[in-house]
């Protein structure tokens, strides 16, 4: 204790409790570890509510964890008003003028929208009402008589049963037993008191020559006081007239069956708990405990005095209940590990407090249900730990249907762990004082760890990820790993044979290098038998290498492949698209499946994105292309494999777009490249809505255009109309808005062509023609150059209305530029429908696959749904024309039936897969 205060007061600054002054007020053993509690002394003699520091120190000396609460030392306002004026205030706010109350001052911490902790001078009234469920206890403002916070000290249980019978040793339906009733009061006159043994043995002296006398006892004891609340208590008179043997027995006559059922159990329980825990002593005392409380009062509360069981109206007596007395006997262990103040009865913490509450019992009794065969109406139950609900998914707001996710993730970890080593390991990682599932896990964690240091693991860590993860809770056992990017090259290194030029050609060896990352949280065990695979369908591809094995893969690791994969190209390959397909695995099982479409050939035409943005507009240009037959190289200006000037040599027709990015795009660099393609007599479309906005822009476009930006920002104009007799508009009208498009434009510009240029399309608006297309054509370089002052991107890729689509206006454009619309080689011949086919295998165990055939690149929405009609997942995908497998991996989920939908832009299906165990 001196040495943590000690350190604790060397580094008061980095732990925030600078000029505090600290005591010690408990210290614990907890496994491997012990566990020193230091609470806040006072302020000016006043105490500070509910702070305070736990600190864990290993066996070899070590702090694995500092955690502290509530600290501030500014202390704002003062006791302007009178303890009177506060209780007043207090009492009113509970409509009870004539409640007992009891004051004490205190400084309540609040922390400000900067982060400060200041203390607020309040009174802290605590009020003692008529009603056992109900203790408020409320914190009124000193100095304004505001209510700044209130709480109700009774954690109470909700129940869903029904119950008749007599006295049963776990249920209210069991059979009479007969037991020993342990540690049970006993007068005698003269003020002489005994107690029974644990076997419910007993002996003491008498004088006979005094005799008779008379021993009187209730159903009371060193533990427990049972308290009938409808009548007098149960009570028991012996007359002694000489010192033979006395058999008191306990029966119908005497007591209520639920009277000598919640003297027994709460016997058993508090003897449970010493044994798992010898020195927790907050309940050792005569603990109150009522039964028949209330009028038909369907629920079992702990209220920091006693446990109360209401005699039941929809449901059972639940003082008939072993594992409902039990749990509420876990409220009252789980106060003396926390104060109330440090578990919230709300959120996650009162979640948790539940959860033990209901952990325990089941435990106990070997049996994942709670309150089996409480409802009258056939039985039933009210909780079942062997579930596999989903953290934050079932959420519900509710703490007893919420303690289901992490009471769990107990229950699961318990049949792989064992029960002794599993009920110790959950009790003793509550000293850590987690207040959400999150921190109980590391607690769970850190308690379980045999040398302090968690981030190298402990011995039974893959367990509790496992099974907590099974949860959401925490990482998770499976491996979250995930491909981060993808490098081909056609270089000379590792197998690889090639000209350094980024195209993929006839005869050359092309690398594939990898890059994963496995997310996650914590410290779960490297994940081993990591590999990647892959194939391709076309025959102008021969694979060389298809598989590389990682390393074993540790938490928030990026790993490279040292190996490549690699694939070459036929001789006599024409050009064309192929598809590679790859798979992630886990030594067999796929962890996820992927594809890349890549031309291969020498290409002539360069799809160039120029924008740094998280939207990709690529597939609305690649969609037009497609469907135009063109074979192209996709090029993004924020790689680093090669230069842009490298990338547009020897390049015929450059398509370049600037997506959603109004500033960093058209660099300089990207400037005098395109300049330089342009004087060489390149072809060239521009287009996005922020051109016009790039100031270093401006000097290129005019040059090179021969056009000025006429309006920066020409908010809200979407309709285009094209000049009739123009070579390349043809009269067409289009829409820079559509469903069937990106629906980005927020800020196009608008131009102004010059003497050279030719403006093709107009913003249609009411008093001028301002141009949204110009085309320019060079004879001296003989280059052609078609400006848009807005995005392609957001014209829709199919006709409507009279609305031009997309790829018209592309194809127009080509027509211009002299470029042929070559066909795509034989191996491209996509389908002319979408279809999307059925579930395999199915019914399956862990994961399963739905074969797409697409016409063209699209992008398809999945979305999972259980029986109920839950949302279960959703996601989206970009998938390449042809054939294709999406496929889905869940071992987490539980056996049923589970609902597919699978809509793309112009189809749309609902599939169903069985889930088998």
């Amino acid at each position: 204790a001196e040495a943590v205060l000690n350190f604790i007061g060397k580094h008061a600054t980095m732990f925030g409790v600078q000029g505090c002054e600290l005591r010690v007020a408990r210290l614990q053993d907890v496994l491997n570890d012990r566990q020193v509690l230091l609470l806040k002394s006072h302020v000016d003699g006043i105490p500070v509510y509910g702070t305070y520091v736990t600190v864990s120190i290993n066996n070899d000396g070590g702090i694995p964890l500092i955690k502290a609460s509530g600290f501030g030392s500014q202390v704002d306002g003062s006791f302007l008003l009178s303890a009177d004026v506060c209780t007043n205030i207090a009492r009113r706010l509970i409509e009870d003028e004539s409640a007992e109350a009891h004051e004490e001052k205190v400084y309540l911490p609040r922390q400000s929208a900067n982060g400060e902790v200041h203390l607020r001078p309040c009174y802290q009234i605590e009020l003692v009402s008529t009603i056992p469920h109900e203790r408020p206890v409320i914190f009124v403002d000193a100095e304004t008589g505001e209510a700044l916070a209130a709480e109700n000290r009774v954690e109470f249980e909700q129940v869903d049963g029904n119950v008749t019978g007599l006295y049963k040793p776990q249920y209210a339906r069991d059979q009479f037993v007969s037991a020993p009733f342990p540690h049970e009061l006993l007068r005698m006159p003269g003020n002489n008191n005994y107690y029974s043994d644990e076997d419910g043995d007993f002996s003491f002296n008498l004088n006979l020559d005094d005799a008779p006398f008379t021993l009187r006892t209730e159903l009371r004891g060193r533990w427990v006081n049972v308290d009938y609340d409808d009548g007098a208590d149960a009570s028991y008179s012996y007359d002694i007239e000489n010192a033979t043997d006395i058999e008191l027995i306990w029966g119908a006559n005497r007591s209520r069956h639920d009277e000598r059922n919640l003297y027994y159990h709460v016997n058993f329980i508090h003897e449970y708990w010493k044994i798992l825990d010898e020195d927790f002593d907050y309940l050792d005392h005569p603990l109150l405990a009522v039964c028949m409380y209330g009028d038909g009062y369907d629920n079992a509360f702990y209220n920091g005095q006693g446990i109360y069981f209401g005699d039941g109206n929809t449901m059972d007596n639940l003082a008939l209940y072993s594992d409902i007395i039990y749990h509420e006997f876990g409220h009252g262990v789980t106060r003396g590990v926390y104060m109330p103040q440090w578990l919230p009865y709300e959120d996650e913490s009162g979640a948790l407090n539940e959860a033990w509450s209901d952990y325990f019992p089941c435990s106990i009794l070997d049996g994942p249900l709670i309150g089996e065969g409480g409802l009258r109406e056939g039985g039933g139950y009210m909780r079942n730990l062997d579930n596999e609900l989903f953290y934050p998914d079932d959420i519900v707001g509710e703490v007893h249907a919420d303690a289901r996710i992490i009471a769990g993730a107990m229950w699961h970890s318990r049949e792989e762990l064992g029960v002794e080593y599993a009920d110790l390991l959950f009790h003793y990682a509550r000293y850590q004082r987690a207040q959400n599932f999150l921190a109980y896990l590391t607690d769970v964690l850190l308690t379980d760890d045999d040398d302090g240091d968690i981030s190298n693991g402990t011995p039974n860590d893959l367990v509790i990820y496992e099974q907590f993860g099974r949860h959401g809770i925490g990482p998770g056992g499976d491996p979250n790993i995930k491909i981060i990017n993808r490098y081909l090259a056609d270089d000379n290194i590792d197998g690889a044979e090639g000209n350094e030029n980024f195209q993929w050609e006839p005869g050359e060896t092309v690398r594939i290098d990898f890059e994963i990352l496995r997310e996650g949280i914590l410290y779960p065990p490297p994940i081993e038998g990591v590999n990647i695979n892959f194939s391709c369908e076309s025959e102008k591809i021969e694979i060389t290498r298809n598989a590389y094995e990682f390393d074993p893969v540790y938490i928030r690791e990026t790993q490279y492949s040292i190996s490549p994969l690699l694939f070459t190209i036929d001789e006599e390959a024409e050009s064309g698209f192929i598809t590679l397909y790859f798979d992630l695995k886990k030594d067999s099982t796929v962890l996820l499946s992927d594809s890349l479409r890549i031309p291969i050939g020498t290409q002539e035409m360069l799809l160039v994105r120029d924008d740094p943005g998280e939207r990709d507009h690529t597939q609305w240009y690649m969609q037009s292309l497609d469907a135009l037959n063109q074979i192209y190289l996709p090029h993004y200006t924020g790689s680093n494999f090669i230069d842009i000037d490298e990338r547009l040599e020897g390049m015929r027709t450059v398509i370049w777009f600037t997506g959603d990015e109004q500033r960093d795009c058209l660099s300089m660099t990207s400037l005098e490249a395109l300049s330089a393609f342009l004087d060489n007599g390149g072809n060239l479309i521009l287009t996005g809505q922020g051109i016009g906005q790039v100031l270093r822009a401006r000097s290129f476009l005019s040059d090179y255009f021969d056009l000025d930006v006429l309006h920066p920002n020409f908010v809200g104009r979407k309709l285009i109309s094209g000049i009739e007799d123009d070579p390349v508009a043809k009269g067409m009208s289009l829409l820079a808005e559509g469903g069937a498009g990106a629906f980005n434009q927020r800020n196009p510009t608008a131009f102004l062509a010059g003497e050279s240029s030719v403006e093709m399309f107009h913003w249609n608006q009411r008093y001028n023609q301002t141009a949204a297309g110009i085309r320019i054509e060079n004879e001296d370089t003989e280059s052609k150059a078609v400006v848009f002052s807005f995005g392609l991107e957001a014209v829709p890729d199919r006709s409507f209305r009279g609305y031009s689509p997309r790829k018209d206006v592309i194809a127009s454009i080509f027509d211009w530029f002299g470029i042929l619309n070559d066909a795509a080689g034989p191996e491209d011949n996509y389908p002319t429908e979408y279809w999307i086919g059925q579930a395999y295998p199915n019914p399956f165990n862990s994961s399963f696959r739905i074969p797409l055939s697409l016409p063209s690149q699209s992008v398809v929405n999945f979305a999972i749904y259980d029986i109920t009609g839950r949302l279960i997942d959703h996601q989206s995908r970009l998938f390449s024309p042809g054939k294709s497998l999406w496929q889905i991996d869940r071992p987490n989920w539980g056996t049923g039936v589970y609902y597919l939908s699978i809509s793309g832009e112009y189809i749309s299906v609902l599939r169903s897969v069985t889930l088998i165990k």
